[in-house]
């Protein structure tokens, strides 16, 4: 195996073939190839360990069961416990890949979890600046129904107290006109009483009628309607 490698490494295979020897390990690769399909155990559990380890290739566990178990049946003793230890491998990078697996959608469940949340919360909080602009809504209208009422009922009782006013004055100046109009009967009466009065005194009556004449000027000054001079005064027609 050592005096394999150390050919390759030279460059040269056996018979003196040339090599490329710009990357050792896929030219061991290649070489181990040619020598386990040639029926060499060792070269199969090199593959193995190369296809194990990603040396030359690409890592394949399979592949590398695949040539462990071609050396196990070449009777290489080494074969079983390789196989044995690449079974290992792939059970804990399962295993592995399980719970990172598990890890990932748990992760990604608490992502959803926390956006579900954060969702509620963002709804949450629009609803209730929804209730609060609705309650602030509500007050100001309610302010502004209060001031309506309140400006209608003082123009209300604005007119109201401009109703009443003009009815005292309406009820003042009409007992004014009725005070106005008493007086002025008043010193009509008088007035005509006085020229009644200044008549009676030109004119002489009888000696038989002068306690009739005296009846009727007291009959008149305690109801000058009732007089003689009743017909000419304006305030007993």
């Amino acid at each position: 195996m050592k005096k394999y490698l150390l050919i390759v490494l030279l460059g040269v295979l056996p018979g003196g073939v040339a090599i490329a020897q710009d990357d050792p390990l896929k030219s061991l690769f290649s070489f181990q190839q040619k020598m386990a399909n040639n029926g060499s155990a060792g070269a199969m559990m090199k593959l193995g360990e190369m296809y194990e380890q990603g040396q030359g290739t690409e890592q394949s566990f399979d592949k590398a069961l695949e040539m462990y178990d071609q050396a196990r049946a070449a009777g290489h003793s080494d074969a079983e416990a390789a196989i044995a230890r690449v079974k290992r491998t792939q059970q804990a990078q399962s295993q592995a890949a399980s719970q990172e697996a598990e890890r990932a959608r748990e992760a990604r469940r608490k992502a959803e979890e926390a956006k579900r949340r954060a969702e509620a919360e963002r709804k949450a909080e629009e609803a209730r600046k929804a209730r609060e602009a609705a309650r602030q809504k509500a007050r100001q209208e309610e302010a502004q129904a209060k001031q309506r009422a309140e400006e209608q009922a003082r123009r209300q009782a604005e007119a109201k107290a401009r109703r009443e006013a003009e009815a005292r004055a309406k009820e003042l100046s009409r007992q004014k006109a009725q005070a106005e109009a008493r007086r002025k009967a008043r010193e009509q009466a008088r007035q005509q009483a006085e020229a009644n009065a200044r008549a009676a005194k030109k004119s002489e009556p009888t000696e038989s009628q002068p306690d009739q004449v005296e009846t009727n000027d007291e009959r008149f000054k305690s109801d000058p309607c009732k007089g003689p001079a009743a017909r000419v005064m304006s305030i007993c027609k």
